[in-house]
């Protein structure tokens, strides 16, 4: 018997000979989901949110920090090192939570993701801080206040932004946009001196149509008179444009869409926005084979008690409405805020002085008014919709439950349900989520639901407990759309990419950029621009696109300066040919589902 010849190749040297022979290979396709959904999520709150929030902060702060440095016209004071120490850190943390002595891997991959998340935001702003200096302002219409956008879409979104006077300074502020027109604002958390002016405040506002990847202009003038905006009583309902809503114990029993006309709640079991609490004995690590779920033992529920809703907050850009109430083991505080000029309510849920009693799990419920909805849900690159994108059948080895099967699933950062006349998408600042009734599986209708908190145990014999005693805060944001995960899919993401405002106080002499303006932009908004940076090993920038819809198409990318000539490369920034560039502008043949690279100068 003759061995086969074996050579030494390279990866690409490998794939090159493997399709030249032209091989008849099984193919495989879809999501398989991650049965290790707890350990990264709910068992680590903490450190996953700072996780995520790293992810958005660090990819922003490579866009904005290319355009500074595209508008300098060197690359001189790009902050590489900074984020290559930032990235190192980000991708640190692996396989090996808990375990033997696990606090101690545990807390050493905590503080890797704070890290990474601190050293983006700073970043971040050091680069706005620099963009907002050279804009063209005109300080004689206000103080200026630059919002940043770092999405490939225009958007419509709430800003806030703290603001400090000196005594006497400001009994009221009045906010306006670069054309001259007025824009509605309130102000929270106001300080004020004794004299009854201004100390300290945020500003709250919706900026409208900030351009893909850059940004818009408005001033703010101080007023002399008092601009004061009084908590209402509450009256058990509320209205805007959009939505009526019905307030109940525990959350809310009626969310109606006034545009679309019909109920989004189903509140025969839970209301909206509903906080629960379960017993849930897993080792937080895979499960090993499936995904343990949750049972009633020890159930309680924010619903079980009377709720004593207030308004806490009220003015021309919201409401707010809050409850707070003792439940097993945690207090739960609740607010809930409703937007006169968006169709979006936020729900702000805290757990506070959480007692870390092993085993317990803690949900958020909004349960849809349809049967049997369609759900589906962010994944890196894509979006998955449930008993159709996943992988056919189960997984194999130990894994026997078919993958269509398998819940509750990580997220990315919304998840959706369709019915036949309406969906919801809810953002979530979490990274697990379920829509299946914990309680009775037997329930036809969609119950969306956060996981917030899970108080499990290490896999390894020896390992520790993730018991996170103390406090924890959480963010969730929904809308309703016609059915389809698509028409909610910029909302979900937006919802954790929040525009970003900067006081633009200091002018450099030689400022000329317009007041409003789109640094880097497609044709498409359904194409995500992941990132723009600069090459890894030469002062070139990469920009990276991804296909969000599953369409073939061509797509046009643009940078707000002339594009000479443009590379098509790989994932690590190899050149694999030339694109075409026409009226300064680069043409890209993106395949669905795809992720493509290129280089342009």
């Amino acid at each position: 018997m003759s061995l086969p010849k074996f050579k030494i190749a390279t990866a690409p040297e490998f794939f090159s000979a493997l399709l030249s022979a032209r091989p008849k290979l099984k193919s495989i396709s879809g999501e398989r989901p991650d049965v290790w959904v707890y350990i990264h999520g709910p068992s680590h709150e903490k450190a996953l949110t700072a996780s995520r929030q790293g992810d958005i902060l660090l990819t922003e702060a490579e866009k904005f920090a290319t355009a500074n440095a595209l508008v300098d016209g060197t690359f001189r004071n790009y902050p590489e090192a900074g984020l290559k120490k930032a990235w190192e850190a980000k991708v640190f943390p692996d396989h090996g939570w808990g375990g033997k002595h696990g606090d101690i891997t545990d807390d050493l991959f905590r503080r890797k993701f704070d890290f990474a998340r601190s050293e983006g935001e700073k970043i971040l702003h050091e680069n706005l801080d620099e963009l907002a200096s050279k804009i063209l302002t005109n300080p004689k219409e206000g103080r200026p206040l630059v919002v940043f956008n770092g999405m490939n879409a225009d958007r419509s979104d709430p800003v806030s932004i703290d603001v400090r006077f000196g005594e006497g300074q400001a009994a009221g502020i009045r906010l306006f946009d670069a054309k001259g027109a007025e824009v509605k604002s309130q102000l929270s958390h106001r300080r004020d001196y004794s004299d009854g002016s201004i100390r300290t405040a945020k500003i709250h506002f919706v900026a409208d149509n900030v351009p893909p990847i850059g940004y818009e202009t408005f001033y703010m003038r101080a007023e002399k008179r008092p601009d004061r905006q009084e908590a209402s009583p509450f009256t058990g309902e509320a209205e805007t444009r959009f939505y009526k809503l019905k307030f109940t114990n525990g959350g809310l029993s009626s969310i109606f869409d006034k545009q679309l006309n019909v109920e989004l709640v189903n509140s025969r079991k839970f209301a909206a926005g509903e906080v629960f609490t379960m017993h849930s004995e897993g080792n937080g690590a895979g499960e090993f084979a499936d995904i343990q779920q949750p049972d009633t033992a020890g159930f309680d529920r924010t619903g079980n008690y009377k709720t004593d809703w207030k308004v806490i907050e009220n003015g021309d850009v919201y409401t707010t409405y809050e409850y707070r109430r003792q439940i097993r083991y945690a207090v739960v505080d609740e607010r809930v805020r409703v937007y006169h000029q968006l169709k979006r309510i936020d729900f702000d849920v805290a757990l506070l002085n959480w007692q870390g009693v092993l085993y317990r799990e803690f949900r958020m419920a909004l349960p849809l008014n349809m049967t049997h909805g369609r759900v589906a849900y962010e994944v890196p690159f894509g979006a998955v919709e449930v008993g159709k994108g996943e992988i056919a059948d189960a997984a194999g080895e130990r894994y026997t439950t078919p993958c269509s099967e398998v819940h509750p699933r990580s997220i990315q950062n919304w998840i959706s349900a369709s019915g036949s006349s309406f969906g919801v998408t809810m953002s979530s600042s979490v990274a697990a989520a379920d829509w299946i009734d914990p309680t009775d599986t037997s329930t036809t209708y969609p119950i969306l639901q956060p996981i917030l908190l899970a108080s499990r145990r290490s896999c390894h014999p020896e390992g520790n407990e993730y018991l996170q005693t103390g406090d924890h805060h959480f963010r969730f944001s929904i809308t309703s759309h016609k059915p389809g995960w698509l028409d909610g899919a910029a909302f979900g993401r937006g919802a954790n990419e929040n525009l970003m405002g900067v006081w633009a106080d200091q002018r450099y002499a030689d400022a000329s950029l317009p007041e409003s303006m789109s640094f880097f932009r497609t044709d498409s908004a359904h194409v995500l621009v992941s990132t723009v940076k600069k090459a890894d090993d030469r002062n070139e920038v990469i920009a990276r696109i991804v296909d969000m819809e599953g369409k073939d198409r061509t797509v046009s990318f643009r940078s707000f300066n002339a594009i000479h000539q443009a590379r098509q490369t790989n994932l690590i920034e190899s050149e694999e040919g030339t694109l075409p560039v026409r009226n300064d502008r680069i043409q890209i043949k993106l395949g669905h589902n795809a992720i493509e690279t290129f280089e342009f100068k």
